[in-house]
C-alpha cells in the first residue's frame, strides 16, 4: 500500500473501533475480505440513524420499492462469480 492508502486504512479502522466496538468480523468486497469494511450483518449501522429501520426516513420502504438493496447478495458455491465476473470465494458471513 502507498502512505496515503495506508494512513486512510488506519482511519477507516479506527472509525470502525470508536463508532462500533462491538462489531469485530471483517466486511466483504469483489470477493475480498477487509478488515475495515463492515460485514453485512453490520451495513445498516454505516447509515444515518434516520434512514435505518425505525427510523425518521427509513431506507428499506425506498429500497423494497426500487427493487434495490443495500449490498449484493454474496454468491455461493465454486463456480460462483461476482458483478465483475471474478470468481468468489465460497465463505460463510452468517447471513444464510
Amino acid at each position: 500500500m502507498t502512505a496515503f492508502r495506508d494512513k486512510v486504512h488506519a482511519e477507516q479502522m479506527a472509525w470502525k473501533s470508536r463508532q462500533l466496538p462491538h462489531v469485530r468480523e471483517a466486511g466483504w468486497w469483489q470477493g475480498q475480505r477487509y478488515d475495515h469494511i463492515l460485514p453485512r450483518s453490520a451495513s445498516a449501522q454505516n447509515l444515518w440513524e434516520g434512514l435505518r429501520d425505525g427510523g425518521v426516513r427509513p431506507i428499506e420502504p425506498w429500497l423494497d420499492e426500487n427493487a434495490a438493496q443495500l449490498s449484493p447478495p454474496v454468491p455461493r458455491g465454486p463456480s460462483s462469480t461476482g458483478i465483475t465476473g471474478v470468481p468468489v470465494p465460497t465463505h460463510d458471513d452468517g447471513l444464510q
